[in-house]
């Protein structure tokens, strides 16, 4: 399986992001977008967000059917689009 994994860590004390990718700036921006439009209209997610200090969000892209896998500690779907929303207004200029 080939495939690209991007990490994303959102500090809620400091209000800072950090990225750990092989991917450009500019393609962590492309495949958060992508994540982000895959998820609209998959309705909404009810479970109770888990309350942390840091978020870790995964995205792990698969190229050998164009999926996307996104784990992380945020305990809510809602949670984590927010968040990588977030990211996304900080980057474009």
């Amino acid at each position: 399986m080939s495939c690209l994994v991007t990490y994303i860590e959102y500090n809620i004390e400091t209000d800072k992001f950090k990225v750990d990718s092989e991917a450009t700036n500019k393609g962590v921006q492309e495949i958060i977008e992508n994540v982000l439009r895959a998820h609209i209209g998959a309705g909404v997610d009810n479970s109770e967000p888990n309350i942390q200090d840091v978020y870790n969000i995964s995205i792990t892209w698969d190229f050998s059917d164009d999926s996307f896998v996104i784990k992380s500690n945020t305990g809510n779907k809602g949670l984590t689009d927010g968040i990588l929303l977030d990211f996304l207004f900080r980057k474009i200029p």
